[in-house]
């Protein structure tokens, strides 16, 4: 009988923690929408569409911004020559390409 109130518990404790993940990812998902304006405009990244040149693949246009964090974002690119990758802002080393 003990074994058998033990295996209750754990999967009592099992659903308690999946509720209070689903509530903290959806409190998530309504407060820090996907364009974080801060983390963005931290990263010198203003829209969807802007040109932005990558020292590996070249002069590529954003196809989508996406925020890790306060301080970070997942930029999609997509590239004349490499098609498109998904790049962490802060480390890719995305410039603006400099006007003629």
């Amino acid at each position: 009988m003990g074994r058998r109130k033990a295996i209750t518990m754990l999967a009592a404790i099992a659903i308690i923690l999946s509720v209070f993940l689903l509530v903290f990812w959806t409190l998530k998902q309504i407060l820090v929408p996907s364009h974080h304006a801060l983390s963005i405009a931290n990263l010198g990244l203003t829209t969807v569409g802007e040109t932005v040149t990558h020292p590996k693949f070249g002069t590529g246009t954003i196809t989508n911004l996406q925020a890790m964090d306060d301080n970070d974002a997942i930029v999609s690119i997509e590239f004349k020559k490499h098609g498109l990758k998904h790049l962490v802002a802060s480390q890719a080393g995305l410039t603006k390409p400099e006007k003629p």
